[in-house]
């Protein structure tokens, strides 16, 4: 069984409709914003080919529609770089939205340690505040999108 959390609400996606597929295309193009028109181009023709796939009855991730990177601003005005082909999109966009806007506290003093820093969804925005962060990413990839966000 697939469930998603929605506006505190638990939600079974195990038969998502076409709503549940618009839902989800929206949270992707209002949480994240692409800064050049390059960007929402490459974006809407993934999102198309992704929703065309889901109504044909394929279930892939969008991530695997998106063919080049793209430079995405999100919802509480932080700049990632949004990998072609990997989850960094879905990461920036849907999965950490709850967490952040709930139990992050990106306020946060001292020293921060993020473990398994990703891209930096976590790391970046408590750099604003905290007095040291460290940031510890051992795939070799996602620590250099994680630099090259900083």
């Amino acid at each position: 069984m697939s469930r998603a959390l929605l506006d505190n609400k638990v939600v079974d996606r195990s038969n998502e409709g076409l709503a549940g597929l618009l839902t989800k295309g929206f949270l992707y193009h209002f949480n994240a914003c692409p800064l050049t028109l390059r960007g929402h181009y490459r974006l809407l023709k993934s999102s198309s080919a992704w929703l065309v796939d889901c109504l044909r009855g394929r279930r892939r991730p969008l991530e695997h529609y998106l063919m080049h990177n793209v430079v995405v601003k999100t919802w509480d005005g932080f700049i990632f770089i949004a990998r072609a082909r990997t989850p960094d999109l879905y990461a920036i966009a849907v999965e950490e939205v709850f967490e952040l806007e709930n139990w992050f506290k990106p306020l946060a003093k001292g020293v921060v340690v993020d473990v398994g820093a990703y891209i930096g969804t976590y790391t970046i925005r408590v750099m604003r505040t905290a007095d040291l962060v460290v940031a510890i990413e051992p795939f070799p990839p996602n620590f250099t999108m994680l630099q090259k966000s900083m």
